[in-house]
């Protein structure tokens, strides 16, 4: 087996969720950050070619185990939960970054503080829940049940 380090060795990441205006007490978009840890990372730059015009960009896929990271509410649940900082959700449209973010989150600093950790992040836009009920409680059970993202 061949071990990758910039995606095989686990690394703690942020995940900073939107609780859309609707939804909030204030009627405006609220941020809420939450650290995760021992997920996998993995970022590459993607080129593409149409006609005459190249594009660059960047995906990031991110795999985040639900046996290291528990207290996950899909989106519905944790919306109505009163309590978000409690828990974690994932939606597209939420970010995640590399690492730990220290500063505090809100509506009229997101983009700049998004800037502040390019490349290290992405918003996200694609979430599958690979989660599965497993019998054991063995040790690689927290690695065979996870949540996994795509961002750009």
């Amino acid at each position: 087996m061949r071990i990758d380090l910039k995606e095989d060795i686990p690394k703690d990441i942020t995940i900073i969720n939107k609780l859309n205006k609707a939804e909030s007490a204030t009627g405006l978009d609220v941020w809420v950050k939450h650290t995760l840890h021992e997920c996998s990372w993995d970022s590459k730059e993607i080129e593409t070619v149409a006609g005459t015009q190249t594009s660059v960009g960047r995906v990031t896929k991110v795999q985040i185990p639900s046996g290291k990271n528990p207290n996950y509410k899909p989106y519905h649940d944790w919306s109505k939960a009163g309590n978000q900082e409690d828990f974690w959700t994932i939606s597209e449209g939420d970010y995640v970054v590399l690492g730990e973010v220290t500063e505090e989150v809100n509506a009229s600093n997101i983009v700049k503080t998004m800037a502040k950790y390019k490349p290290n992040q992405c918003r996200i836009q694609m979430f599958e829940d690979l989660t599965v009920k497993l019998q054991s409680s063995g040790f690689l059970e927290q690695y065979l049940s996870i949540y996994y993202i795509e961002g750009v």
